[in-house]
């Protein structure tokens, strides 16, 4: 008995020292790929592409920001002509929210502080913590609900793509995220809609006399 549980406890011993130089592993791999996503952001900025590789990360972050996203949001929401759209919109709003709190509550739990490397673009920041990327979530959850929720075209489909990983990859080349922080906001995003989707979403039954009387306030929707 002696001897079984020495040996129960030098495995268990060997089993954390192996996950250890996996995770330190791991955590060297993120930083390499970080690195070099900057080289690639400075070695631009310090030619002619400076204005306008600045641009569009500008333009980047504020259409993946919630500032901008909600209110859009809250307009579409407003003037939908029937009540399928209406209560897509609002329950992306809804998400929105949902995906929101638990990133606010990700990053506070996680805590991790941002890369450390020089901004050369020097974009504003609202906090100092990297992990989850909040416009990576955001993306994830948004791109989730918009594909699941209706019939789209392989076009549409691409395009969406496209523009979400663009956002994600912006995250690193501005050098203020880890290439860890863009995946597993993602990847949060998504769990996020799923959760949403299964649990939280509000159906047309529940929708349909806020539809109604909205409606009636307006006067008619499509203004």
């Amino acid at each position: 008995a002696v001897v079984s549980t020495q040996s129960t406890g030098k495995e268990t011993v060997e089993s954390v020292h192996w996950t250890r130089l996996l995770w330190t592993k791991l955590l060297e791999l993120d930083m390499e790929a970080t690195l070099s996503c900057q080289v690639l952001t400075n070695r631009c900025t310090e030619s002619s592409s400076y204005l306008t590789l600045l641009t569009l990360f500008m333009i980047l972050e504020i259409l993946g920001g919630a500032v901008w996203l909600i209110p859009v949001n809250i307009a579409s929401l407003i003037s939908s002509t029937s009540l399928r759209t209406f209560v897509l919109y609002t329950n992306m709003l809804l998400a929105q929210v949902y995906d929101e709190i638990v990133k606010i509550l990700s990053k506070a739990l996680a805590g991790r502080q941002r890369p450390g490397i020089e901004d050369s673009l020097k974009l504003p920041l609202i906090n100092n913590f990297s992990f989850p990327s909040g416009h990576s979530s955001r993306m994830g959850l948004l791109s989730f609900l918009l594909v699941s929720t209706e019939q789209r075209s392989l076009l549409y489909c691409f395009i969406l793509a496209v523009l979400v990983f663009g956002m994600c990859l912006s995250r690193v080349l501005i050098g203020k995220y880890f290439v860890s922080d863009v995946v597993a906001g993602f990847v949060l995003g998504n769990i996020n809609a799923v959760v949403f989707t299964t649990w939280l979403w509000v159906g047309e039954d529940k929708l349909e006399h806020w539809y109604f009387k909205l409606n009636a306030l307006t006067g008619g929707f499509g203004l």
